[in-house]
Parts: structure tokens; C-alpha cells; sequence
């Protein structure tokens, strides 16, 4: 492996060899940074549902103007909302849940009406 070295008077950059020691580290990090990239795709998923469910949150106070039957739609909607990271133990599901069609994630729970 290579790395670039650049002088800071002149601006100049020279590629040298990595020692054996800059290769592991290099090599743990990259691992590292893999190993989380599930944990960083539930987030996204995550931070995406929460957005959706403070949006709704109006929906549980008392006081909504909703009929009985739209409140259990409503409710059923926000369930299926924090249930929606259920089983999703790989990349390929959570990048299945997140998928998009102009810009709706087709994959979420349809928002009542």
C-alpha cells in the first residue's frame, strides 16, 4: 500500500510505501468502519421513522379532531412505524425496507388519510 505525503512549505506530494504497522491499522480501521455499517443503516432507518412519527404525534393528543375509527388508523399507522426495524438483521433488508419510488419509501406504512 501507498500513501501520499505532502510537504507543507512547498505543497509538494511524494507516494511512499506503507510500513507492515501502517497496514494494520489501516486494514482495522477499514474493518472497523464495515463492521458498523449495519448499526449506521438502522440509524438512517431509524432517524427517518422518528421524523415520521413526531409528524403524527398530534394524532394521540385527546383532543385530535379525529373520529374514533380514523384515531385506530392512525394508531395502527404509528405501531407499524415503531415496529418497522423488526427483523432487519442485514444491509439487503434494511436497503429492501428503504427503498424509494419518487421519493416515497414504498416499503414504510402507507400514512392514513
Amino acid at each position: 500500500m501507498k500513501k501520499i505525503i505532502v510537504d507543507a512549505q512547498t505543497g509538494i506530494q511524494t507516494e511512499i510505501d506503507l510500513t507492515e504497522e501502517e497496514i494494520a491499522i489501516e486494514q482495522a480501521e477499514i474493518n472497523e468502519w464495515n463492521d458498523g455499517e449495519l448499526d449506521r443503516s438502522l440509524n438512517n432507518l431509524r432517524n427517518i421513522r422518528n421524523d415520521m412519527l413526531v409528524k403524527c404525534d398530534w394524532t394521540d393528543l385527546p383532543n385530535a379532531p379525529l373520529t374514533d375509527e380514523k384515531k385506530l388508523e392512525w394508531q395502527t399507522y404509528r405501531e407499524d412505524l415503531r415496529n418497522i426495524t423488526n427483523g432487519l438483521d442485514t444491509i439487503e433488508k434494511i436497503e429492501t425496507k428503504m427503498k424509494a419510488e419518487n421519493g416515497i419509501l414504498i416499503n414504510f406504512p402507507t400514512k392514513p388519510n
